[in-house]
């Protein structure tokens, strides 16, 4: 007995949602893989890595990166990663808020530009912060395709961070707009 044509119209579409939930699971499994990775090599825990929205509320990385992502027209999956440095908050009673305003506490994070595509077999990572940005080819399965990658995440990480109060104070003039403030460095503030 042969189907009907609107029964294989449904069997057409059913078979895309499946090819899609495989393709965002693929994608959502190489990002975890990527945040643990990153964790390892920086000898901290995923509790110090976080997911910043659009809104700048932060989120742990634990929870995924689902609602955190945006596509790019090219199909890529863009978030940005934060690298939580355990610090004691800045004490604002000593400074007043217009020296934070200003960003010239020092910063308790870094947050990366991440975004990633599907290639065949593999994943091309774009990881970018206001310095400079590089692009990787990692096969998830070999471990060797990761190495230059990490290293890149992690010189972008200290070069951000380098510099202290006379690099803050030289940039104090220069304008700039709300990601590259973010990609500078992120603070958390006592309330």
């Amino acid at each position: 007995m042969s189907i009907s044509k609107f029964q294989q119209l449904v069997e057409i579409v059913n078979e895309d949602y499946t090819k899609t939930y495989q393709y965002l699971e693929k994608n959502f499994t190489f990002i975890n893989q990527l945040t643990q990775k990153l964790a390892d090599d920086f000898g901290c825990s995923l509790k110090d890595l976080f997911f910043v929205s659009s809104e700048e509320k932060i989120f742990f990385v634990e929870n995924g990166p689902e609602d955190l992502i945006t596509i790019e027209n090219d199909c890529s999956f863009k978030f940005r990663l934060l690298i939580k440095i355990p610090v004691q908050p800045f004490n604002m009673n000593v400074s007043g808020h217009s020296f934070s305003e200003k960003n010239l506490v020092p910063p308790s994070g870094v947050v990366l530009v991440m975004a990633i595509k599907q290639y065949n077999n593999s994943f091309i990572v774009e990881v970018s912060n206001n310095i400079r940005k590089a692009d990787f080819t990692i096969n998830p399965t070999v471990d060797d395709s990761w190495v230059e990658l990490l290293e890149c995440c992690f010189e972008l990480t200290k070069a951000m961070l380098e510099g202290g109060l006379e690099r803050r104070i030289s940039e104090l003039g220069i304008l700039r707009d709300n990601t590259s403030k973010q990609n500078f460095g992120f603070t958390w503030r006592e309330k």
